[in-house]
């Protein structure tokens, strides 16, 4: 039986596919288990990798019988005894050293290998492996102080979490401290690419950043599942959302719920998704689903609010907002759905009460002036009959509400709002849309704008091959701006005017 054989695969010069085959093989053939099964899967290995040392730079075209015989002749070559002399057998036989070399070559390999097999255990033993205080005391052996052995250990369980890597961040974090393998694969990029990709090194960065990673100790609850499946489907659907691929992520969140329907965490994504794809009855449940794993979830019970008061259920949603409220009263978008689901019921005395309260917490807050300013815009325009019956303001106070600040006061808050991160966006894509414009045609791009939409509509202009394409888009998306501009502009100007 050749080496290949052995550790169960073809012929190969990628050493990554040799370490893993070895891997896969040393679960079947433990050090204490099986001694002397090990001993041949140590030797086989040992063999195949030093053949890669020796064949490096050249192509496999010989069998593994020829390649072994190949390695045995380089490693011990032929003599002739004619050219021997007597005095050569009087000297001390050589290799007695040499065996004694590798014989602690070996016991320090064994060493390797029951470290690998302890950090297997742990990782498919799912309670334990989420556990540090289980991962401290692995990384605590007296192997880990032997350098020689640590970089061994350091190669062979990077290959090992390349292929396992559903473990908490903070297990991530006590790995890197241990063998700091971002900056070793950051300065040598080179010699770790056939070991890690650039995926599993973006993956292994993200693992080390300051961002809360997802909750591995609510699988705890579980019984009997496939945990690296819903982990998979869990990053998978992360991944797909990431990248605006919808299908993909409503998919993995389904397979991963389905798996297990506890986790906190996937169903609020699950549902945002379903909100922002207008399915409320849908996103309803599983908010609900999400409150019936912690009643006090404030952003869940919000969404659920907010789903209420889009589908008209309005009562719903107010009972939804009172008890946001009732554990945290400065809940400032609780307090401001609130009044809009009493300015939609028609009480606008409960409504204005509930923005005036908001408009002392936030007082440029645009929602909160724009619903007053309607609010008080309704009641001037009623009779003092119907003023009086629906126990509105007085009419010299709503006419203040209404008549406002001064011309200056107006013309600063109006700058304020203006000076908008939706309004300096805008601006700034107009100025790169009309830059794009200018280095397209020599004349001004804003004549240039305004005429070939003109162009095209009289049919002045075709739109062919003679009308670049980039021209249309730079030309669209122009007008596409100045559409929300100017629709920005007017709400800003209807709450600045009350």
């Amino acid at each position: 039986m050749t080496s290949w054989e052995i550790l169960g695969i073809e012929p190969t010069d990628n050493s990554s596919i040799i370490k893993k085959a070895y891997a896969k093989k040393l679960k079947v053939h433990h050090p204490e288990d099986d001694p002397e099964g090990y001993q041949r899967l140590r030797e086989a290995f040992d063999k195949v990798m030093k053949q890669q040392k020796v064949m490096a730079g050249s192509k496999m075209k010989q069998s593994a019988e020829e390649q072994e015989v190949a390695i045995e002749k380089i490693a011990f070559p032929e003599e002739n005894p004619e050219q021997l002399d007597d005095e050569d057998f009087t000297q001390p036989f050589p290799f007695v050293e040499v065996n004694h070399l590798a014989d602690d070559f070996h016991k320090k390999e064994a060493m390797v290998d029951e470290f690998m097999s302890k950090v297997e255990a742990l990782y498919h033993d799912f309670p334990s492996r989420i556990k540090i205080d289980h991962w401290v005391e692995l990384l605590n052996s007296d192997v880990i102080w032997n350098l020689e052995l640590k970089r061994k250990l350091s190669s062979r369980l990077l290959d090992f979490v390349v292929e396992h890597h559903y473990l908490p961040k903070n297990i991530w974090q006590l790995l890197e401290n241990s063998f700091q393998w971002k900056d070793e694969i950051q300065v040598n990029e080179m010699a770790f690419q056939e070991q890690v990709s650039e995926t599993f090194f973006i993956y292994y960065k993200k693992q080390l950043d300051d961002r809360p990673g997802f909750d591995y100790h609510i699988l705890l609850e579980a019984e009997d599942i496939d945990y690296d499946s819903f982990l998979r489907y869990r990053e998978e659907a992360i991944d797909a959302l990431s990248t605006n691929k919808m299908t993909k992520a409503e998919d993995c969140l389904h397979k991963a719920l389905t798996i297990f329907a506890s986790d906190s965490d996937l169903l609020r994504i699950y549902g945002d998704l379903l909100f922002r794809s207008n399915r409320f009855e849908a996103a309803s449940q599983v908010f609900s689903q999400k409150l019936q794993l912690n009643w006090k979830d404030l952003e869940a019970r919000f969404s659920l609010a907010e789903i209420l008061h889009k589908t008209n259920q309005l009562d719903e949603s107010i009972q939804q907002c009172e008890k946001i409220l009732s554990m945290e009263s400065d809940y400032l978008n609780a307090l401001i759905l609130q009044g809009k689901n009493y300015f939609y019921k028609g009480d606008l005395n409960r409504s204005r009460e509930i923005f005036k309260q908001v408009q002392e917490m936030e007082p440029n807050d645009l929602d909160v002036v724009t619903y007053l300013a309607k609010i008080h815009g309704i009641m001037y325009k009623e009779t003092s009959e119907q003023r009086r019956k629906n126990k509105r303001p007085h009419v010299r106070v709503l006419h203040k509400e209404l008549v406002g600040s001064s011309s200056v006061s107006k013309t600063t808050i109006f700058i304020g709002y203006l000076i908008r991160l939706r309004i300096i966006l805008l601006v700034v894509l107009a100025i790169i849309a009309l830059n794009r414009l200018g280095a397209i045609f020599e004349l001004n791009p804003i004549l240039m704008a305004m005429f070939i939409p003109i162009g095209v509509i009289i049919g002045a202009v075709p739109i062919d091959s003679s009308l670049p394409l980039d021209v249309l888009f730079w030309v669209g998306l122009l007008y596409i701006i100045v559409f929300f501009m100017i629709k920005e502009v007017i709400k800003i100007h209807r709450a600045v005017r009350y």
